[in-house]
């Protein structure tokens, strides 16, 4: 209808005011403190193994001893390899574009999008892709008004002992007729374990965050947000309670903080740190020793990196 555009047009025009407010307000920002955003992938790798940080993002050295070592977030599953993921993630968020409106997209208008893959996808991942699309249309939130898709941000977060940058995409934010924000992530692993969703809620928290200081909400202003396990069908709603939001924000601000000073050693602090599938191992003079790794090979320590 005319008034939900109206409406749309009007948060829209709401945020980019406190965006540009908010830009004017930080310049220019404090020295000392790190500075290049840091993506949510960023943060889980400084849990990780802040030295395969280090290695991979820091000193932007090839891994040494083999290509294409595991990050640590598993990606999606597709079919046969060929980007199932991604079409269904493009799917979504242009059919959304199309039809922000209550009632959302038809499975009709959600299965059209495949048709405009580039490369055309194969029929058993179109098929595959199509069933996914099918059963989010079912979903509730699948028909809540559209308020943006693949929402691109950069939030500068004022936090001790120092700010830190967020960058980062919600697919979709969306808004239910009492007023209720969603922000929604499409994931489409095969397989969604309490590990996985414990750290995508992280994630969705921290978009929140960064959602809520964008608009200028207040913490009255109701959200809620959650994961769409598009294979299952299935909604996974994460909390925002502030014991939640408490616990995410001392994890961000713990691998900030490392970042920011400098400090990519492991000690004893990283027990099940993926040494036996990392580029690095034969460089890193803190890898684990599992018995079946053997010794370390090559250097004892990798020129320019700082003793732990």
């Amino acid at each position: 209808t005319d008034e939900a555009v109206a409406a749309v047009r009007q948060v829209g025009e709401r945020w980019a005011a406190v965006v540009a407010a908010e830009a004017a307000a930080l310049a220019p920002r404090a020295p000392g403190r790190q500075r290049a955003p840091l993506s949510f992938t960023a943060l889980v790798e400084l849990h990780t193994c802040p030295r395969r940080y280090r290695y991979g993002l820091v000193d932007r050295r090839p891994p040494t001893d083999r290509e294409g070592a595991p990050g640590p977030l598993p990606p999606a599953e597709p079919a046969d390899g060929r980007g199932l993921g991604i079409a269904v993630h493009a799917a979504l968020a242009a059919a959304h574009e199309e039809d922000p409106g209550p009632g959302g997209p038809t499975v009709a208008a959600l299965t059209a999008q495949l048709d405009r893959a580039v490369p055309p996808l194969p029929a058993p991942v179109r098929a595959e892709a199509a069933a996914m699309l099918a059963g989010y249309a079912a979903l509730p939130v699948a028909g809540l008004a559209t308020w943006a898709s693949e929402l691109h941000f950069e939030w500068y977060w004022r936090q001790e002992p120092g700010p830190v940058t967020i960058r980062g995409a919600i697919d979709r934010v969306a808004r239910a007729a009492d007023g209720t924000w969603w922000v929604l992530d499409y994931k489409t692993h095969r397989q969604l374990d309490g590990a996985a969703v414990e750290r995508y809620g992280h994630q969705l928290r921290l978009y929140a965050m960064a959602l809520r200081a964008g608009l200028g909400a207040g913490p009255e202003e109701p959200m809620r947000a959650a994961l769409v396990d598009l294979r299952q069908a299935r909604l996974r709603e994460v909390s925002l309670d502030p014991a939640a939001q408490a616990v995410t924000t001392a994890w961000a601000v713990r691998a900030a903080t490392r970042l920011a000073e400098g400090d990519f050693s492991v000690g004893a602090d990283f027990p099940a740190r993926p040494c036996a599938g990392c580029g690095y191992r034969s460089a890193c003079p803190e890898r684990r020793l599992d018995g079946a790794e053997g010794p370390p090979a090559g250097p004892a320590q990798a020129p320019g990196t700082p003793s732990a």
